[in-house]
């Protein structure tokens, strides 16, 4: 079928064009350059000259699948686009003056595609010393694959760092005192297409303060100050660091707000007084535990990153036996955690009673509760 569900594929077409579009126009020309075309498409109409023949992949890598991606000498700069919305990648639409109007162009083009990155955090706040956990996504091609081979950065793996500028919230635009954490040489990032960042708060960010925060690239063909790919903090303004070429990820930034070490977090995150779901079978030795879900009551006004561990006490060696362990983002209000998994937990009993201990902690504090799974109320 030419057009499935927005994503066209051969024999193309000019209905099956106006069908993903949405249009009624049925001129070539009107097609390609129709502002309904969804730029996020890996494959969409470009702007190649007179070239008749289809993009090849590598005709796509060069042209930045069509982008303009802006590129700035400073990270003040970088980071001041992006806060004013000036960072967008623009997409180039054939022209024409210049181009050739190609309807197989639309091969593979799917009307569906999201914005190719999105970036989720565990927490809008953070203690000195913890971990803030982000996971950017990138479509429709993975990360390394696009910065090894798009004609804008042109240096290879070794070439552009992944990081995270931070920078005081109410600061002006012209403030140079900005942070910046590297995360890895894209050559040490996999080819998934979800890649997990997490950044160690250091003693030395000043506390009680919000930051934007602001994924980005950087070029590498000045000497690291961070060390041999280490997450270290390092201030820096125009003048230190114009030499390097900085790009930013057309997503919105985000914004954290860092609190003294041992501050009252844990105090907002508790668990229900019982198991709000069990499931489990015990032939008087054994403990076969299918299913258990605990909830997470988070009280403060934004979510709470937390690392969770779950301990069985009742064992036959005495020895607590720890299954489960993970870190979990606790919105505002309940979240429900089933510790299992979806595995069968297995243990000989001392007692007949499976007690369970749950432990949550939030930087260097902690807390904890028992749970006991009754066999005779099962």
């Amino acid at each position: 079928m030419p057009n499935n569900n927005g994503i066209i594929t051969a024999p193309i077409g000019i209905g099956s064009v106006q069908q993903a579009l949405g249009v009624g126009l049925s001129n070539i020309g009107y097609l390609c350059t129709s502002n309904k075309v969804n730029k996020w498409s890996y494959k969409k109409p470009f702007a190649l000259g007179r070239k008749k023949a289809n993009p090849t992949d590598s005709d796509i890598y060069s042209i930045n699948d069509g982008f303009t991606i802006p590129s700035y000498n400073a990270a003040p700069l970088c980071f001041n686009a992006v806060l004013l919305g000036n960072a967008n990648w623009t997409y180039n639409i054939p022209s024409t003056a210049n181009d050739t109007f190609r309807l197989t162009d639309f091969k593979g083009y799917n009307a569906s595609t999201p914005s190719w990155f999105t970036i989720d955090y565990s927490t809008a706040m953070a203690e000195q010393g913890t971990s803030v956990y982000y996971r950017l996504v990138t479509l429709p091609i993975d990360f390394k694959t696009m910065l090894t081979n798009f004609n804008a950065w042109k240096i290879g793996t070794e070439g552009v760092d992944v990081g995270l500028l931070l920078r005081d919230i109410n600061a002006n635009s012209d403030s140079t005192s900005v942070y910046y954490y590297k995360i890895a040489n894209i050559a040490d990032i996999d080819t998934s297409n979800e890649h997990f960042i997490s950044i160690a708060i250091p003693d030395s960010l000043p506390v009680n303060t919000t930051y934007h925060v602001i994924p980005c690239m950087r070029s590498t063909q000045q000497a690291t100050v961070e060390g041999n790919g280490t997450l270290t903090l390092i201030s820096f303004n125009d003048k230190d660091y114009n030499d390097y070429t900085w790009w930013a990820f057309p997503i919105s930034n985000i914004t954290l707000t860092v609190s003294t070490s041992g501050s009252s977090l844990i105090g907002y995150l508790r668990t229900a007084e019982n198991i709000i779901s069990s499931d489990y079978t015990f032939d008087g030795t054994y403990f076969n535990i299918y299913n258990v879900v605990i909830r997470f009551i988070n009280t403060y006004t934004n979510s709470i990153s937390a690392t969770i561990k779950a301990e069985i006490l009742d064992t036959k060696s005495g020895t607590p036996l720890e299954f489960y362990r993970s870190n979990k983002v606790f919105a505002q209000g309940n979240t429900d955690v089933d510790i299992v998994g979806g595995d069968v937990l297995k243990y000989e009993s001392a007692l007949g009673i499976g007690n369970i201990r749950i432990t949550w902690t939030i930087g260097n504090s902690s807390n904890q509760t028992t749970y006991s799974l009754e066999p005779n109320e099962h």
